[in-house]
């Protein structure tokens, strides 16, 4: 902190071997604590701070916004300077540290004092510190000290006493700022005849609403012409016109009773008005509390209203690619109370629409944990089913209260389990291919109750004939579950495994890897030793259907852990029917299953039976190695 430093300094300037120990801490500055020092600079009158304390004037302010970006403004700060008059305005922003030029009877001099919201300070010379005693290092160690102990508070007090600034004056500096024209974005040029447009042409600003993003800010104001209250959101100075454009255009396109209105929008996409909302979704999660039926209502409420406002949106091609529950709002208007999609600032064009791509590969485009897999990989070519997957996330959320990860969203207990499993696959292609393909399987999982026990389930799905799709979404949602995955899954045998891998090798995959990690850290569901058996012949057979299913990939994630598995369980019959079938791979197969087995802790355990086992490997990699 600078005036602990500088306190420091002061002292071991005088006697390098002292030590300083700070019993007291300045108190913060409020950022109104430098708004109001401007107000005072404004007249001759106002400068004199107290009897005591004169500001000379302010030369240097810096601002920080919502985002932590910092603008110095100097040479003359006043609030009659565009770039202040904005940042004042908008109301989103702190300011602080400010350098201003004081004179105060205690030092018997004028000199510039720097302070910071944290409370801290430093003095400069200026010209009246010519006469060398004065800038002795005593002197400047109870000026220091002065500073702390008798002139940051008076400041304090005059400002904490100025009644008539916090009840009139603030407010009407507020309201000077309107004579001025708020900073445009540095790629809109266009006019309206001779007059360039802003909010506050239309607009009395009141408060902001919500934090500022990178691009834009939201405010309530009131519409001069009519004296009706709106929320307005703004493009940020020097921020993209035409992605707000976009973000218009989409929320026009999407229009409809569960889609937060336009009420009006500027035609040089600088901004656009809409109702104020009365609550975010977040708001209602917290004032229901955990009450499990509540929840429920909630959560399918909120899925019905989300299908309906995005069902003509989705049809046309474009994604919102941002849902979330801060922007899930409850809209209360002429037209009823709902759940209304708001922001769709980052909304997917139609295929063939975008000119100019506002998004690259490689990048997130949407809100991490609430956002699918593949809006981090490939955000430009999303489809429909990434708005599956951020609904079925946050349908998750209002069940469970956990916020999702990047990896991973929490599962609830119950009857919706299977669908949210579904609808948050990490490949898009194994969704639910719409909303309203997720809205039937949630209305249909409550009427069934979740289609009863969880082994009756599997006794259905498993036919015969075997319904591959429902067998995954059960696998998906219980693949944490040990019974299910070590005394159920086990009843498939290896021409069914096959059919799986052709049919959802992302969930074998799933299904093999959930085993494995059991076995090989000692979970094994109260199965005896020679019980291991069947779940080892599991895995072992997933990787042989994975491998001939085309799917290597797959394979080869997931063998590290068998071949593990396969060693803490040392079952020797499947362990020497894992060996004869490695024996049996071609080069291709034989050099993937290589690869895992070198990437795992059992490759001696592995090795020690394929030399055991008398047989030639077909395969010339797998001779090589073992030599």
């Amino acid at each position: 902190m600078k005036a602990i430093s500088a306190f420091r300094d002061a002292v071991q300037a005088v006697d390098p071997r002292a030590s300083v120990r700070l019993d007291h801490i300045p108190e913060r500055f409020d950022p109104d604590f430098f708004l109001w020092l401007m107000s005072r600079s404004r007249t001759e009158s106002a400068r004199r701070l107290t009897p005591a304390i004169r500001l000379d004037g302010i030369t240097t302010i810096s601002s920080t916004d919502g985002r932590d970006r910092s603008v110095d403004v100097k040479d003359g700060v006043t609030f009659d300077r565009i770039e202040l008059a904005a940042a004042v305005a908008l109301g989103a922003t702190e300011f602080g540290p400010a350098k201003f030029a004081l004179r105060t009877d205690a030092q018997g001099a004028d000199f510039y004092l720097e302070l910071h919201p944290d409370g801290g300070f430093q003095p400069f010379k200026t010209s009246s510190y010519d006469d060398e005693a004065r800038m002795a290092n005593d002197f400047m160690l109870n000026m220091i000290e002065d500073l702390w102990t008798l002139t940051l508070p008076e400041l304090r007090a005059a400002y904490d006493g100025d009644r008539g600034w916090k009840s009139g004056r603030r407010r009407i500096s507020f309201e000077r700022t309107r004579a001025l024209r708020w900073p445009r974005s540095s790629a809109s040029s266009r006019r309206r005849g001779d007059k360039v447009t802003s909010a506050s042409d239309h607009f009395d600003y009141l408060s902001d609403l919500g934090r500022p993003s990178a691009h834009a800010y939201v405010a309530r104001m009131r519409d001069r012409a009519t004296g009706r209250e709106y929320a307005v959101k703004m493009a940020r100075p020097g921020a993209s016109t035409r992605r707000f454009q976009r973000e218009i255009e989409a929320m026009i396109s999407a229009a409809g009773y569960h889609v937060m209105p336009v009420a009006m929008s500027d035609a040089d996409h600088e901004w656009y008005a809409m109702p104020i909302a009365q609550r975010e979704l977040t708001d209602e999660l917290a004032r229901i509390g955990i009450g499990g039926a509540d929840r429920h209502s909630l959560a399918l409420d909120v899925a019905q209203s989300v299908a309906d406002a995005l069902r003509d949106f989705h049809a046309s091609g474009q994604a919102h690619r941002d849902l979330k529950p801060q922007n899930i709002l409850w809209l209360e208007d002429a037209g009823g109370a709902r759940w209304v999609v708001s922001d769709f600032g980052v909304a997917r064009n139609k295929p063939g629409a975008t000119t100019s791509p506002l998004t690259f590969d490689g990048s997130l485009v949407g809100t991490e944990g609430w956002a699918a897999p593949e809006q981090y990989r490939a955000a430009h070519s999303v489809r429909a089913t990434c708005d599956v997957y951020s609904l079925g996330a946050i349908v998750a959320w209002i069940l469970t209260g956990e916020v999702p990860s990047i990896a991973e969203v929490p599962l609830p207990e119950g009857p919706l389990r299977a669908c949210i499993a579904r609808a948050t696959r990490h490949l898009a292609d194994r969704r639910y291919p719409d909303l309203d393909e997720f809205l039937r399987a949630l209305a249909g999982a409550v009427r069934s109750g979740g289609a009863g026990p969880m082994w009756r389930q599997l006794e259905a799905v498993l036919g015969p004939p075997i319904d591959y799709e429902r067998l995954s979404d059960l696998a998906m949602a219980w693949r944490e579950d040990e019974d299910l995955m070590l005394g159920g899954m086990p009843q498939l045998q290896q021409k069914e495994l096959h059919g799986w891998a052709r049919a959802d090798p992302d969930a074998l995959r799933a299904v093999a890897s959930a085993v494995s990690e059991m076995l090989r850290n000692g979970r094994r569901a109260g199965l005896s030793q020679s019980e291991l058996c069947a779940p080892l012949r599991l895995v072992v057979g997933s990787l042989r259907a994975l491998l001939v299913s085309g799917n290597d990939d797959f394979a080869e994630q997931v063998a590290p852990a068998c071949f593990e598995a396969l060693e803490v369980c040392d079952q020797w019959d499947v362990s020497r029917e894992a060996a004869r079938w490695l024996k049996e791979l071609g080069d291709r197969d034989a050099q993937s299953m290589i690869s895992a087995l070198d990437a795992s802790t059992a490759t001696s355990y592995i090795r020690g039976f394929l030399e055991d086992d008398w047989s030639t490997p077909k395969s010339t990699v797998l001779r090589r190695w073992l030599t």
